[in-house]
């Protein structure tokens, strides 16, 4: 007569022990996984806030090639700011800072920033096919942007040079990835290259 073993399943402890190994196998490459994208969702808002930051120091070197060449603003006190031309950077002399970016029209925009929450200063970003564009402009399609900028002007040298020789530009740029604040800050010195008649050494 033969006699049927009855076959024996794992034990509990068997069990979660399988269990405990699993998890480890599938937890390890996630949270590699999860980094790896957290790195290039931040390498992606570094590139943005680059070029945003690159934009105003662009647009402060044209404002003050502008006035070099513009006749009735040719004098050195006059780099900065000049009557003929509407864009005055010396509005980022203040404590506040300012905003030098475009308009959707692709227009030079410069506005005084009275604190840190002026609706003039929030930078705007298309919600259309073109996520990646930025202006300071509202209307349709246009909705305020996690990236917010601020240029700072510091003009050095004024004592011994009219209207000063030389400005630091301080360019920062903030948003928010996730739930920590990030931000990008370019600082580059800009020259006053209007000659003062006579020359001085």
């Amino acid at each position: 007569m033969r006699t049927i073993r009855a076959r024996e399943g794992f034990t509990m402890i068997e069990t979660l022990v399988a269990v405990f190994i699993l998890m480890l196998a599938i937890t390890g490459p996630l949270y590699f996984v999860s980094q790896s994208l957290q790195s290039a969702y931040y390498a992606r808002d570094q590139v943005t806030a680059f070029y945003l930051t690159q934009e105003s120091v662009e647009l402060i070197k044209n404002i003050r090639d502008t006035n070099a060449l513009t006749s009735t603003c040719d004098e050195a006190q006059y780099w900065l700011s000049c009557s003929d031309h509407p864009d005055d950077l010396t509005a980022c002399t203040g404590t506040h800072g300012c905003v030098v970016g475009l308009t959707a029209n692709k227009d030079i925009y410069v506005a005084e920033c009275s604190s840190d929450s002026d609706s003039d200063c929030v930078l705007r970003q298309n919600t259309g096919m073109n996520d990646l564009e930025f202006s300071y402009s509202g209307g349709s399609g246009w909705a305020p942007s996690r990236f917010q900028k601020r240029v700072y002007i510091e003009v050095k040298h004024e004592a011994s040079y009219v209207g000063g020789s030389e400005a630091e530009v301080v360019v920062r740029v903030n948003w928010r990835s996730g739930t920590i604040d990030r931000d990008f800050v370019v600082r580059q010195n800009i020259t006053n290259w209007i000659p003062i008649y006579p020359l001085v050494p």
